[in-house]
């Protein structure tokens, strides 16, 4: 499959962090080297099929050209520009100087302008969930917090939630990531959690909310009810009560999943759980709590499954374990990049 094809979206609609991690690749890749009209007509495909792809490519260009490290980094790793493919002249190629692309280029490197732009790109929406948020964990924090109505909460890494006691109701917001409610019962202030189009409503319980990669929510009780309502511009698509010991996935759509036995919470234990999942994925999870950019360069089977429960403050450890196990090197270039290879 050519890195064209591996960058095409399937399905629809596309979560927003996808769009973005293919404009980044599609970024990259028209850096490495001579870019081939097969290649640039694929790219010019993609970009035009979508507009949040043209959206997403212009910001990556955009917050290459506002940073300083990326234009040092790419002094020896740039291409010339020919008569036949001038960079000024194409409106999403970002300008570069006109020096000889050495003949090797290292592995880190391009996974240190990946995170140079990732850094970039994403600090608005950063600073924008700051002012929104009541409590927000950085990357790798898990915490509890006590609410003043003598509810708890707890915090998965990178989660940010609002809230507002003003009202009759409890109202709080999950604006991203993950979080355990054990909820004070009082029956004159319901307790609600939005997140995106669907409201949680507790009905004196222990819940946990997820919001997904892929735009979907994931809701479990452990301990009462809660009543799950999906909304679609304000109004009312679906609702639905779950009970303890079941979990259920709302879809971005609003439709539910199947009832599932709950499956345990482990970063609440602080452990990053990983239950039979590819070698990426598993990856994918780690970084999450991961304050930097892990890289897998590694030819591993497709099909190798990974098991591992790792410490969320002692991820070198937990990452040289499960390397050693399935026969894999780890190579900390930085305290924030390492590759697995």
């Amino acid at each position: 499959m050519s890195e064209a094809e591996k960058m095409k979206p399937e399905g629809a609609p596309e979560p927003e962090r996808q769009i973005h991690d293919a404009a980044l690749d599609w970024f990259l890749a028209l850096q490495d080297g001579e870019v081939s009209k097969d290649l640039q007509d694929q790219f010019d495909e993609w970009r035009i099929t979508d507009s949040r792809h043209d959206a997403a490519y212009r910001e990556v260009v955009q917050s290459w050209s506002r940073s300083e490290d990326l234009r040092e980094v790419f002094q020896d790793t740039h291409v010339t520009p020919t008569p036949d493919r001038q960079v000024d002249a194409h409106p999403y190629w970002p300008p570069l100087p006109a020096k000889q692309r050495p003949q090797r280029r290292l592995p880190w490197r391009m996974g240190a302008i990946a995170a140079t732009i990732a850094a970039a790109t994403l600090a608005l929406p950063e600073a924008m969930l700051r002012l929104e948020a009541d409590y927000l964990t950085a990357t790798g924090e898990v915490t509890s917090i006590a609410l003043n109505d003598q509810s708890r909460v707890w915090l998965d890494t990178k989660t940010a939630l609002a809230v507002d006691f003003s009202q009759p109701r409890r109202d709080l917001s999950l604006l991203r990531g993950a979080a355990i409610f054990e909820v004070a019962h009082d029956a004159e202030r319901p307790f609600a959690v939005k997140v995106g189009q669907a409201e949680i409503r507790a009905l004196g319980t222990v819940f946990a909310v997820h919001e997904a990669g892929d735009a979907s929510l994931l809701v479990q009780v452990t301990e009462g009810s809660v009543e799950v309502i999906s909304t679609i511009d304000g109004a009312q698509t679906n609702r639905q009560v779950i009970e303890a010991g079941l979990q259920l996935r709302l879809t971005r759509a609003g439709t539910f999943g199947e009832f599932e036995p709950v499956r345990g919470n482990d970063w609440a234990q602080g452990f990053i759980a990983i239950r039979d999942l590819g070698l990426k994925d598993a990856l994918d999870e780690i970084a999450r709590y991961h304050p930097g950019q892990i890289l897998l360069i590694s030819d591993a089977p497709s099909d190798l499954k990974v098991n591992a429960r790792i410490p969320i403050n002692d991820i070198a450890s937990g990452l040289s374990a499960l390397s050693a196990a399935h026969g894999l090197g780890v190579t900390w270039v930085t305290p924030y990049l390492l590759i697995i290879s």
